[in-house]
């Protein structure tokens, strides 16, 4: 297996929990081919909605920014909002913690790069003008200036943000925040660096959710709301490694409470 970002998977959109669990039902497990999987773990689907005792001795932290972005006003008000009614709902104990999450893209798009350069393969930098801005900077950047001594760097920096995530789960069982930093942009695909009158940096717009891609717990999004744009807000609800089930089942109840009609 090409590792790239080694911390990234394939995901899935899911229409309800219960696909989100069967998804995980058929995929998971080790494959000599890629040696860092996992053993296999049965039963995700059959296990829905059975872990709400464990789930209300839970400590919670609602964290909208994870401390390492910057989320508009108005995303921040709806994930605020939905994740106290999470709370309550599923009768978890809210506590405050002290998280001081390094800043970690350059460290994600370097390690990232060398995924999307083998997937380019002899047709860069020819195909530069078809990637994105961001894509096309990165691998520019990584012709000029990505020696040993950058690695280095980017390696070190990573260890001193597994530490940091680590010491985060010390604290709290489960941590609620933004998944994007305000609503979608335009499909033109032109990064924005304001967000709801913040200001920031075209790299923002993926630093809610590089976290979890650098040091591999596993995160959900649940649907949060619309935004005055009309455009919908996701709250990411971030669990510490191998504790993909309290994820569903915190989803299952709050699918319960928000029903969502599912497409055919």
């Amino acid at each position: 297996a090409i590792l790239g970002n080694a911390t990234a998977v394939e995901g899935t959109v899911s229409r309800s929990t219960r696909d989100a669990a069967r998804y995980l039902d058929v995929t998971n497990g080790f494959d000599p081919r890629d040696p860092r999987g996992l053993p296999r773990v049965e039963g995700y689907e059959a296990g829905l909605g059975s872990r709400s005792d464990e789930i209300r001795s839970l400590r919670v932290a609602v964290v909208p920014d994870l401390s390492c972005a910057v989320v508009g006003p108005e995303t921040e008000e709806l994930i605020v909002a939905a994740a106290e009614e999470l709370i309550a709902l599923c009768g978890m104990q809210r506590v405050e913690i002290d998280l001081r999450l390094p800043k970690i893209m350059g460290v994600w798009g370097a390690t990232g790069g060398v995924g999307i350069r083998i997937s380019l393969g002899d047709r860069w930098p020819e195909c530069a003008p078809d990637l994105g801005g961001v894509e096309r900077a990165g691998q520019r950047a990584a012709d000029a200036g990505f020696t040993i001594d950058a690695m280095a760097r980017a390696e070190s920096r990573r260890a001193e943000f597994n530490n940091a995530m680590a010491a985060m789960f010390d604290q709290a069982d489960i941590v609620l925040a933004a998944t994007n930093p305000s609503t979608a942009f335009g499909a033109e695909g032109h990064l924005p660096g304001t967000f709801e009158g913040r200001e920031s940096n075209p790299g923002n717009n993926g630093a809610l959710t590089a976290p979890s891609n650098i040091y591999g717990n596993p995160a959900i999004a649940l649907p949060a709301g619309l935004a005055s744009d009309g455009l919908p807000v996701s709250l990411q609800v971030l669990a510490p490694h191998f504790r993909e089930d309290l994820l569903l089942d915190l989803a299952l109840q709050w699918e319960r409470e928000h029903p969502v009609e599912l497409a055919l």
